[in-house]
């Protein structure tokens, strides 16, 4: 099942390689995003966390059917002054509103490479995608358990048997999705936190050697990927770029 949005970095290709990993049991997403791991293995129970606000309004209120459907057609002077409005719901204390949340949907429909970035100012500001001149209507939601969080990852509680997913910004690379920043201590302080969780953990990030430092230094296999992000297309670059997949359990081709 593809999932509600497109977001930047989405892991929608990984599903197929960890679907004989996951046994049925509860995926926590740690770093939410368009939750494509929930979505590809269509889990029954879901926890999604995410440091965004917005994002989680968005499945809030498009869970309990209240937000507003900004879907038809669109242009570029239309991106700009929603993208106005939206940002002046923030300054006015609505921004968990439905309107809110409709807003969210436009601008993930319409922005250049369905980017979501923000200033220091948490204001969002990415451009207009030229041509993108249709805002699909939602999609339905099928049946199942979710639950919310807009947590900093260090206070989601876990359950034991909890299939993990940590996704979270890549060292060295673009991480302006909310005005916190998060930095090479916050990644080691989350493979500290949840390596040890006895369920199954998967963790993601650059193939950087500091990256493998901290995941082989906390007894996690590495296995690197090569990257099926499109984010380097919009800066002019074809390379793919190397991953890195972190488990607590050996994966075929883990070091």
């Amino acid at each position: 099942m593809n999932p509600l949005l497109k977001w930047v970095g989405g892991k929608r290709w990984q599903t197929d390689m960890l679907r004989p990993y996951w046994g049925g049991e509860r995926v926590v997403e740690l770093f939410a995003g368009s939750a494509a791991i929930s979505f590809g293995l269509e889990t029954r129970m879901e926890h999604l966390n995410d440091a965004n606000p917005h994002l989680i309004n968005f499945y809030r209120r498009f869970l309990d059917g209240t937000i507003v459907d900004t879907s038809g057609c669109t242009d570029e002077k239309e991106f700009r002054a929603r993208r106005d409005w939206f940002n002046r719901l923030m300054v006015e204390g609505r921004a968990d509103s439905p309107m809110a949340a409709g807003l969210f949907w436009y601008l993930n429909s319409t922005a250049f490479n369905n980017l979501w970035r923000v200033n220091s100012r948490g204001e969002f500001n990415a451009p207009y995608r030229k041509g993108r001149d249709i805002v699909p209507e939602l999609g339905a939601m099928p049946s199942r358990e979710w639950t919310l969080s807009n947590d900093d990852f260090r206070d989601v509680m876990l359950e034991p048997g909890d299939f993990v997913y940590a996704d979270p910004p890549y060292l060295d690379t673009f991480s302006d999705y909310t005005p916190e920043e998060f930095t090479e201590f916050d990644f080691a302080e989350l493979v500290a936190l949840i390596a040890g969780h006895p369920g199954r953990v998967v963790i993601m990030n650059s193939a950087t050697p500091l990256a493998k430092e901290i995941c082989q230094g906390a007894g996690l296999f590495c296995t690197e990927l090569q990257s099926q992000q499109k984010m380097q297309h919009s800066r002019g670059r074809e390379d793919k770029i190397p991953e890195l997949m972190a488990t607590n359990f050996p994966l075929t081709g883990a070091v």
